[in-house]
């Protein structure tokens, strides 16, 4: 049976985590999230432009580069922000190649950028109000830097749920944006790993609806027991 208290020394231990130098998606979420704070207000957009920022965060062992400038292409980003994110993917790509990130995938042997496995997924279904409101709030939370005021400002928006996203897309979208704020909180989780081992009680994990709450338990967690990061 794991310790709690051995495994909050663990945590310690191990150090905060530099999001720039561990992977490289958190770059490219930012910077797309950047590039649709260049549109305006009453620009279209559409469930491929929601698509076209998941997909920033997909692991490039289940979606290449390749790929995730077709969703770019595909979006109703500015024609010179297209062309600015598609250089930026080669840049990234570059970095990883030469192993300047942390994150490796078969033990270092083959370069990755993206943390998370989902190859494919659609958000067809989210209608454009809501994508609109969507990147509005992402664009938002990217100028922001109060925990407590972002964590309201989504909750405002994401309290009576969103239409064809749950909480783990959510959450890797807005961990990227924002590493030290938002917490992954992954759909493969079974209450049989790390949360509940820390004594962290979640309150229906998958739901779009608790996210913001169980972040903040999440948060009280760290700041309490592992030391606060600013």
């Amino acid at each position: 049976m794991i310790n709690k208290d051995k495994l909050i020394e663990d945590i310690k231990n191990a150090g905060d985590l530099i999001p720039s130098e561990y992977d490289g998606s958190y770059e490219l979420v930012q910077s797309i999230v950047g590039e649709y704070s260049k549109m305006a207000p009453d620009a279209y957009v559409d469930h491929r432009d929601l698509e076209a920022i998941y997909h920033c965060c997909i692991g490039t062992w289940r979606q290449d580069f390749g790929k995730k400038k077709e969703s770019i292409a595909s979006s109703h980003l500015l024609e010179e922000s297209k062309k600015s994110l598609s250089n930026l993917m080669d840049e990234i790509w570059d970095n990883a190649c030469h192993k300047k990130y942390q994150h490796h995938t078969e033990n270092g042997k083959f370069p990755a950028v993206g943390m998370f496995g989902t190859g494919f997924w659609s958000f067809h279904n989210t209608g454009e109000e809501e994508v609109r409101k969507l990147i509005t709030m992402f664009v938002d939370v990217s100028k922001l830097d109060d925990d407590e005021i972002i964590y309201n400002l989504v909750h405002k928006e994401i309290k009576d749920g969103v239409t064809g996203m749950g909480a783990a897309s959510l959450s890797v979208i807005l961990h990227c944006l924002k590493p030290y704020t938002f917490a992954i909180i992954n759909g493969n989780y079974t209450g049989e790993i790390i949360f509940p081992l820390l004594g962290i009680k979640l309150n229906k994990y998958k739901d779009v609806k608790y996210y913001i709450d169980n972040c903040r338990a999440i948060k009280e967690f760290r700041d309490n027991n592992i030391g606060r990061i600013n």
